[in-house]
């Protein structure tokens, strides 16, 4: 057990984080910032190293994603122009914990906080796997993003056989490819905080890795569609463990087996946020609308938002779009009418279905 009891240990910590390649996205001054929130409210942070626990204790993987994620100052412009300027509190991973726990019916003995992506292609992971990655000089290392344009070999005949027996799917929610300019640098970087010049950096080592891969292991992942999703954990899935890659909603489709109860379905609604022309890349609204079109059902999209070129998303399944705001309004005004509008927008739309059906 090892005990932070001062903010320079904390700020060592931190940064150790970082350099070993398990510090997250964006800049360590986050980490700082988070984790001086909680060290002021209990004066000492604990941490244990894994060998301490035992192998039936409950360990819980924790990150940030999505909304409660800490933003770099891009995404928080973002925000700002769709009028979402207020979170709830700022300890929403803890009470997401808790929560977990008391749904469980368990105690978690630790929490391993987890990051998806860090433009590392699951490198770290794989190495802690068995896979072996050498540099020019045959010195073996872990690499991370900015050493990745180190990679010179790379051996996975020491991979750990209980996961090289494994079936292993990956849901990828986006279908960027590793690198380029709509790879996991240029598309994900900004939103980690990083600059133009450290972006070129990490998209120059992921095309390394992709040409060491091709070399070494026979496995092109340069065009690999979701090879870039999260920060290129897509592509070093499908080269170092075999996973299959397909899209999350498609998923979680073919498990509830929702296509069976489609024979005697008139019509499908689904709905998002906001609907735009991103929302045809692998995310829920585009499985939704690829297993109406496959099934001839009529599907409509209820959103708060409807953006800008969305005519491809008719080719791919919806049959209508309608936003259940009325009036354009800041977010702050328009939520306090939720319910009302979507209510609104959908009895206008079975209106309008009766209607042309009878």
């Amino acid at each position: 057990m090892y005990k932070i009891e001062n903010l320079d240990e904390l700020f060592d910590f931190v940064y150790g984080c970082s350099l070993f390649g398990c510090g997250g996205g964006g800049s360590p001054s986050i980490g700082t910032e988070l984790l001086t929130a909680s060290f002021k409210k209990q004066s000492t942070l604990t941490y244990y190293d894994i060998d301490y626990f035992d192998d039936e204790d409950w360990i819980c993987t924790a990150f940030y994603m999505g909304s409660i994620a800490p933003q770099s100052e891009i995404e928080k412009e973002k925000m700002i122009g769709r009028g979402q300027t207020q979170r709830r509190n700022e300890f929403f991973l803890e009470e997401s914990i808790l929560e977990l726990e008391k749904e469980l019916g368990v105690t978690f003995s630790a929490i391993i906080a987890e990051e998806l992506g860090g433009i590392n292609a699951v490198a770290p992971f794989a190495a802690a796997l068995g896979v072996k990655f050498t540099d020019s000089e045959g010195k073996e290392f872990i690499p991370v993003g900015e050493t990745l344009i180190n990679i010179k070999n790379i051996d996975i005949s020491g991979l750990n056989p209980q996961v090289a027996q494994k079936q292993i799917i990956a849901m990828c929610d986006v279908e960027n490819s590793l690198y380029g300019s709509k790879g996991a640098a240029f598309i994900f970087g900004p939103q980690k905080g990083a600059d133009l010049d450290l972006i070129k950096k990490i998209d120059t080592g992921l095309r390394n890795l992709s040409s060491v891969v091709l070399n070494d292991l026979e496995i092109d992942i340069s065009q690999l569609t979701g090879g870039g999703a999260a920060g290129g954990i897509g592509a070093g899935l499908y080269a170092f463990l075999g996973a299959k890659l397909q899209p999350g909603i498609d998923t979680i489709l073919e498990t509830v087996q929702v296509e069976k109860e489609l024979s005697n379905t008139d019509l499908i609604i689904t709905g998002e946020g906001k609907i735009d022309s991103q929302s045809i890349e692998g995310k829920v609204i585009a499985g939704i609308a690829r297993m109406a079109k496959r099934n001839q059902v009529p599907a409509i999209a209820v959103v708060g938002d409807i953006g800008k070129n969305i005519e491809s998303l008719y080719d791919t399944g919806i049959s209508g779009i309608f936003s259940i705001n009325r009036v354009a309004k800041d977010f702050q005004i328009t939520k306090k009418n939720s319910k009302a509008d979507l209510s609104l927008t959908l009895y206008n739309l079975f209106h309008f279905i009766k209607t042309i059906s009878s």
